[in-house]
């Protein structure tokens, strides 16, 4: 997006330009930060940032990671409505915290449902609708 693309996009939406990217952020085609899987905070170091990225293609696919293995699938999306299929990853050992987050990076993209878009972060959602993970434009 060009310098002036984004200042507009900020002014439209009453933003500060820094701002501007959560205003155009998109489900698909957009990288998506990890926050937070099941309300437990996931930091990103200077090496490793935990982002799901899916793309625009169709079938839409999703890669994901927490800063360890690479996990990549297919992706069910109408509507609100959005679903993660069994995905492959890559086989590295990871130390102990960070296999951990995997493994709930796992069960938590098994148990969405659908999203919602709240002040520019992506919020996935059970199928009660609970926030199981926040997500945030990079």
């Amino acid at each position: 997006m060009t310098r002036l693309a984004s200042l507009l996009c900020a002014a439209l939406c009453g933003l500060a330009p820094a701002a501007a990217l959560a205003c155009e952020a998109h489900l698909a085609g957009t990288t998506w930060r990890i926050v937070s899987l099941q309300g437990d905070a996931l930091d990103a170091t200077e090496d490793r940032v935990p982002e799901l990225v899916l793309t625009e293609d169709s079938p839409m696919r999703y890669a994901a990671t927490v800063g360890c293995n690479r996990i990549v699938g297919g992706v069910e999306a109408d509507g609100s409505a959005l679903g993660f299929g069994m995905g492959a990853a890559t086989r590295m050992a990871c130390p102990g915290p960070l296999e951990a987050q995997e493994k709930m990076l796992i069960a938590t993209l098994a148990e969405v449902r659908g999203y919602q878009m709240e002040d520019g972060d992506l919020l996935l959602l059970n199928a009660p609708g609970e926030v199981i993970a926040r997500l945030t434009a990079r």
